[in-house]
């Protein structure tokens, strides 16, 4: 059985669906996991999990912002995913983040910041204490990332 999980590679979703799949060997060793397969947003994680019938990590909550709103939008709210999704196990897995910059770069408060939203979200405050505020929402930090 594969897992589905927020990509790219490197994501925080990257590294919970492997620990899942760790996790899944030792607590389920009759379920095969065949592999890992990122997706670019949690709906798509949602959609396929079912359509797919396998399983999809997404995050629920974070210990800095509570709920995380797109998982709890998908997941409870739309409830578009018949038959129902439900959650059958959990990974707590540390978020640790960076502020990475070219080197040479000043920045002022016209500096964008891209990351993830839920990213922005859990920084926004210490971000907004170094003077910056131009946030950029992206599909995820490692995308932000590859793109400096």
């Amino acid at each position: 059985m594969k897992i589905l999980a927020l990509g790219p590679k490197g994501t925080y979703g990257d590294e919970a669906a492997h620990r899942a799949a760790d996790r899944m060997s030792i607590l389920e060793p009759k379920i095969e996991i065949t592999g890992i397969e990122l997706c670019e947003s949690h709906a798509e994680v949602f959609k396929r999990t079912v359509a797919e019938r396998c399983l999809g990590v997404v995050p629920i909550e974070n210990s800095s912002k509570g709920f995380v709103e797109e998982t709890v939008r998908d997941f409870w709210l739309k409830q578009t995913h018949k038959p129902p999704v439900r959650v059958i196990g959990e990974v707590q897995l540390p978020v640790h983040h960076s502020l990475v910059m070219r080197s040479g770069i000043l920045h002022n408060a016209k500096t964008p910041v891209m990351s993830h939203q839920q990213a922005l979200d859990q920084c926004r405050e210490n971000l907004r204490k170094i003077g910056l505020s131009n946030l950029l929402p992206i599909k995820s930090t490692a995308l932000a990332g590859k793109l400096i």
